[in-house]
């Protein structure tokens, strides 16, 4: 588990031995990973942090090979808001609590929420096939 440093210093290091994971402007300039990108993608939900405690937050593997893919897919061309878009906005499955529907009448608000996420779901499993 890395904190939003140490998280910044891999994938710095990362950069350092394999050049293709360097982000670059469209002038081909590098622009090596910061504070204010680890941000960006946290907003966008592309990287999801773990959260322990009210102001502290740790990345793991799994936020590197995330990185990793939102780095392959820049290059492709996708831009970082069609890459937020590919990623459905980070749908956790750990965070899908359907007690507070159990034993109480649904209203239409409640019957379309629960369909929405089935649908996100849906297309997270077939993109995922």
């Amino acid at each position: 588990m890395y904190n939003r440093d140490e998280f910044i210093t891999v994938i710095k290091e990362l950069e350092s031995k394999d050049d293709s994971l360097m982000w670059k402007t469209f002038q081909g300039k590098s622009l090596p990973m910061c504070d204010r990108r680890v941000a960006q993608l946290v907003q966008l939900k592309i990287l999801i942090p773990i959260r322990r405690g009210s102001n502290v937050t740790w990345f793991d593997e799994t936020h590197i090979d995330r990185y990793i893919e939102c780095t392959r897919l820049r290059k492709q061309g996708f831009k970082v808001n069609q890459i937020a878009s590919h990623f459905g906005g980070g749908i956790n499955i750990d965070n899908i609590d359907m007690t507070q529907y159990q034993n109480r009448q649904l209203t239409n608000e409640d019957k379309i929420k629960i369909l929405d996420t089935i649908d996100q779901l849906t297309k997270l499993l077939k993109d995922n096939l």
